[in-house]
């Protein structure tokens, strides 16, 4: 079952749904409602820079990924990332965003998220990199 996939590894769980059915991850992050930092391991692992040795105490060992981030997730589920992003670990926010392309995320809707979560280096980025830098210095 996937809970059984998801306790044994959720980085490897996490790829074999991509690879094979990308559209079991509403339900595999549904599996982790009651635990946001499997959930941001989850997503991460398919939209955020690889991490070094260094971040990774307490998760699983990640099994090898592309250099890209995965475009089986679908808008909601990337909105979320950003969202347990600023929850969990506000201090990388930007070098995940650096990560995504263009037009990966709703950047109004990110903004919003990051100004909610109080992460406004990221909103100060956001806005600099979209060229508003007068928004950005008010």
């Amino acid at each position: 079952s996937l809970n059984v996939l998801l306790n044994a590894s959720v980085a490897n769980t996490a790829a074999l749904i991509d690879l094979n059915l990308p559209e079991l991850h509403d339900e595999a992050l549904e599996a982790l409602a009651d635990d946001s930092t499997k959930r941001f391991a989850y997503l991460h692992y398919l939209l955020g820079p690889p991490l070094a040795i260094d971040d990774m105490s307490g998760w699983d060992p990640p099994p090898p990924r592309r250099t890209t981030p995965s475009s089986h997730v679908p808008s909601p589920l990337r909105e979320l990332y950003v969202t347990l992003h600023c929850e969990l670990d506000p201090s990388k926010v930007i070098q995940s965003l650096q990560y995504l392309p263009p037009d990966f995320l709703d950047i109004a809707k990110t903004i919003q998220t990051c100004e909610e979560h109080e992460v406004y280096d990221a909103v100060i980025w956001i806005l600099n990199q979209g060229g508003d830098v007068s928004a950005a210095l008010s």
